[in-house]
């Protein structure tokens, strides 16, 4: 019974990795919807192959790109001026602040 609860969810909400950019330097905050997912658990396991991608992107440029475990699903700083953090998060969620 629980597989049919988790079915009819995922055809109602779609999971959305999240990137939390923090600039250090001037504070400020921006959050860029990577892609969805059908389900969580989707989400959760290409997470981490996205945050290796764009830390390598940092990487090949020459910038520094330390890996941070301590929030969310994880990400990496830049340099120590940016914080890029990953989240997953239902479709009917959406993290950004409200103006």
């Amino acid at each position: 019974m629980k597989s049919a609860w988790q079915f009819l969810f995922s055809l109602m909400f779609a999971w959305i990795l999240w990137e939390r950019v923090l600039t250090l330097a001037k504070p400020s905050e921006q959050w860029i919807n990577q892609t969805s997912y059908p389900s969580q658990q989707v989400c959760l396991r290409d997470a981490s192959r996205i945050i290796d991608e764009r830390r390598n992107d940092y990487l090949r440029r020459g910038l520094g790109a330390a890996y941070i475990f301590n929030e969310g699903l994880g990400g990496f700083s830049v340099e120590d001026k940016e914080r890029h953090i990953f989240m997953c998060y239902s479709s009917d969620f959406d993290p950004r602040p409200r103006s």
